[in-house]
């Protein structure tokens, strides 16, 4: 019985590594053990830690960086489902700020999507007061 508190946080921190090996080791973690049975009773008590790891993620300049916090997000919107709704507007504000990059904008709409699909309409809600562009799923 793994206690996430603080493994995952470190790992989430490792997010923003660039070099090797320590690049892989932290993606593989957080991939690993968001995947692992139990995941979501372990992650709950730890998410307000995660968030500002995904954030310095989000906000930097390296491609590979921003698209490693994108993918974390993916991970545990699909854990976390409408439990994960609470932190969509801290994290919202940074992939706001790159919707109109050419490289970033079809993963960010893939990600709202996955967010809106995950959390419902109160999701959704979030997600239209942050970025006004969105269009919803479903009309």
């Amino acid at each position: 019985e793994l206690d996430y508190n603080p493994l995952l946080v470190h790992c989430f921190e490792g997010l923003a590594e660039t070099e090797h090996p320590f690049v892989f080791v932290a993606r593989q973690a957080v991939k690993e053990l968001l995947e692992s049975e139990g995941a979501y009773e372990k992650t709950i008590p730890v998410l307000s830690q995660l968030i500002p790891h995904i954030r310095t993620c989000l906000m930097s300049k390296s491609k590979e960086i921003f698209d490693a916090g994108l993918e974390s997000i993916t991970q545990l919107s699909n854990l976390l489902g409408p439990s994960f709704n609470d932190c969509l507007g801290v994290l919202l504000l940074p992939m706001n700020k790159r919707i109109f990059d050419r490289a970033s904008k079809e993963k960010i709409m893939d990600i709202l999507q996955k967010l809106e699909e995950n959390g419902g309409r109160p999701a959704l809600l979030i997600i239209k007061s942050k970025v006004p562009t969105y269009q919803a799923m479903n009309g």
